[in-house]
């Protein structure tokens, strides 16, 4: 290798160091404190609608479900059950296979607490890795003549309680749309992924707002 070659690889490895730090700075540590033991309760507020870029909607009155944290109280797995659900274009009501009338059951769902875009405190819900095509939901309306399958790579929600170092026995979560089908919020703090559901070929958009029973006084540690 001549002189003039590696002086530009050396160059190339530098800037490479030296943007590691600004990239690292960006990803802002969320967890929560100490780390919520057991399953705990999750309680919607008001009812959740899914909606699509389409126009569509999959209106439900409730939902509820449990949230497990894993060791350092930044990931874990929910289970969310929606009820009083009906489809927009005919108002006929859907459920998942086996699920009452009406009622629609997620698969059990990794979730990581994130921050968004713009340094909000939020959360990160996947997909079940175990299934096929990154799934959430399945469920049939109109008498199970119409199947759904929610899919997509994940969802971002915000975290409105407790803020970023304040204490509570429980926290506020809240899933927004800018638009039919858009989320709210579509990335974290220092990446370049996009979040988003999939209902069929359509994007899709969550909207909902509940709480997450903590058990104890826990911290929310931003920093």
């Amino acid at each position: 290798m001549n002189k003039k070659i590696m002086l530009l690889a050396l160059a190339a490895v530098s800037a490479v160091v030296l943007a590691l730090p600004a990239m690292a700075s960006a990803l802002i540590p969320l967890h929560l404190s100490p780390t919520p033991a057991g399953s705990k309760t999750i309680d919607g507020v008001g009812g959740a609608i899914l909606s699509t870029s389409g126009g569509t909607t999959t209106t439900c009155t409730g939902f509820g479900g449990n949230a497990s944290f894993e060791a350092g109280g930044t990931t874990g797995t929910m289970n969310l059950t929606f009820t009083g659900c009906k489809e927009s274009v005919f108002g006929t009501s859907c459920n998942s296979s086996g699920a009452a009338a009406g009622t629609i059951v997620t698969t059990a769902l990794p979730f990581h607490l994130a921050t968004l875009a713009g340094k909000s405190p939020g959360v990160l819900v996947t997909p079940n890795a175990g299934g096929a095509g990154n799934h959430f939901a399945t469920f049939t309306c109109a008498g199970g003549l119409v199947t759904v399958n929610v899919t997509g790579n994940g969802v971002l929600g915000t975290i409105t309680a407790p803020a970023c170092e304040g204490s509570s026995t429980q926290a506020t979560i809240t899933f927004e749309e800018s638009s039919h089908g858009v989320q709210k919020h579509k990335t974290l703090e220092g990446t370049a992924t996009e979040y988003s559901l999939m209902k069929g070929a359509e994007t899709a958009s969550q909207v909902a707002h509940g709480t997450l029973t903590l058990g104890s006084n826990t911290k929310l540690v931003c920093t």
